[in-house]
This record gives structure tokens, sequence and C-alpha cells, in this order.
């Protein structure tokens, strides 16, 4: 099973890449305005779905 991490490219995340943001900047605007999923997210879904343990989760991901 993967899990994948995304991210919705609305206005105001354009504009801040062609402010050249950093990554840093545009990842905490993105997870607070709920545009973004990260990796940690996407496998704490596959476990509130039963796809996989809180173990497997937390193995492979890091804390964000």
């Amino acid at each position: 099973m993967g899990i994948l991490e995304s991210l919705l490219i609305d206005d105001p995340i354009r504009n801040m890449i062609m402010k050249k943001a950093s990554s840093d900047q545009i990842r905490e605007y993105a997870v607070k305005e709920k545009q973004m999923m990260t990796l940690r997210d996407n496998a704490f879904e596959n476990c509130m779905n039963g796809v996989t343990t809180l173990e497997e989760a937390l193995r492979v991901t890091s804390e964000d």
C-alpha cells in the first residue's frame, strides 16, 4: 500500500510560488488551509480505514 502527499494549488499558493516563498512557508499555509495532505496524514487516514496499523504508519513517516 502506498501513501502519498498532495498539494492543491490555489491562487494564494500560486502567488507564493511566483514570489519564491520558501517550501516551509508554502507547506505551513497549505496545511493550515487544508490544501495539503501530508504523508503522515495520509498514513493515519489509512489507519482509520483499517488498511494499515498505527505502528506501520509511524514507522514509515516522520513527524511534520
